[in-house]
């Protein structure tokens, strides 16, 4: 799911000097897949926007009841934790304060404490 993370994050950045995510840095990483959350969120709300002025249903996705903008924008909010955790590492059993943290502008290289993630 990482690499799926990064592919997206590249795909969004679409900068020719930054072909893998040894060359952006986590706050960039960031900043793409914030950008991506607010598209699907705007999809989600132009196609709900035009299903309740035609009468129609909203489009939905194949795998239940959810419409499609929203699988879109659960992706992303799951690429955006495992960011997080690529960054600042698994919290810990006894660290209330993992919650919340700031993306800092740190390189998405392997750390040499938790080594490359799968």
């Amino acid at each position: 799911v990482l690499e799926e993370t990064f592919e997206a994050v590249l795909k969004e950045i679409d900068d020719p000097s930054q072909q893998s995510s040894k060359d952006i840095t986590s706050e960039q990483a960031h900043l793409a897949l914030r950008r991506l959350a607010l598209k699907a969120q705007h999809s989600f709300v132009v196609v709900s926007v035009a299903a309740a002025g035609s009468g129609k249903r909203e489009r939905h996705s194949k795998k239940g009841n959810a419409p499609k903008g929203s699988d879109e924008f659960t992706q992303v909010q799951v690429w955006l934790e495992f960011l997080r955790f690529h960054v600042e590492g698994f919290p810990k059993q006894s660290d209330n304060s993992a919650a919340g943290g700031a993306v800092g502008s740190t390189s998405l290289g392997p750390s040499k404490d938790r080594g490359a993630m799968p």
